[in-house]
């Protein structure tokens, strides 16, 4: 009879684990991009023949908002120059993701940038089909209300926490002096 930990160590024996870091690098990234999507499609489809927000809670609701700028609205306007300029600005910073990660293809990396990659390419998407960002999430409390946001801002958010908390807990290894 074969053991377990000899089968996990079969499958697993030819794959390194910086191959393993890119296989969960592009599954997050994939899976995010279409979960963020399909979201969007259901948000505009839903509100194309209805008007008012989806009240989930006393303190969220589902809203449809054209984002023409960056983050919170900032350089917002409609002009087709400040639209091209952000689809190239969020594929610069798409792609120094992606050489950031390829330089050091670990675990938490892989999570990390995978979902800061998706969360950006989620809204360069929308930025290319639309001219603005698709946003939806709205939380509020009494005469309080917080930026309307959408999966892709939450990836991008979950992605730089995952970073902030690597910075503070990561040690390198130490470089033995002779």
């Amino acid at each position: 009879m074969i053991s377990k930990p000899y089968i996990t160590a079969r499958v697993t024996a030819g794959v390194s684990s910086k191959h393993r870091s890119w296989l969960i690098f592009l599954v997050i990234l994939v899976i995010m991009i279409i979960m963020d999507q399909i979201a969007k499609r259901a948000i505009i489809a839903y509100f194309a023949d209805h008007t008012q927000p989806i009240d989930i809670t006393s303190f969220f609701r589902l809203v449809l908002a054209h984002n023409y700028g960056v983050s919170f609205g900032l350089f917002s306007n409609e002009s087709p120059y400040t639209r091209w300029a952000l689809v190239a600005l969020a594929t610069i910073l798409t792609t120094v993701i992606i050489i950031w990660f390829a330089r050091q293809p670990r675990l938490l990396y892989a999570i990390a940038f995978g979902l800061i990659a998706a969360g950006a390419l989620g809204n360069l998407i929308d930025r290319v089909l639309y001219g603005f960002v698709i946003d939806f999430f709205h939380f509020y409390w009494q005469n309080y209300h917080f930026p309307v946001f959408n999966i892709a801002d939450s990836c991008i958010t979950i992605g730089a926490l995952f970073l902030v908390y690597d910075a503070v807990t990561h040690r390198p290894a130490k470089i033995e002096e002779n």
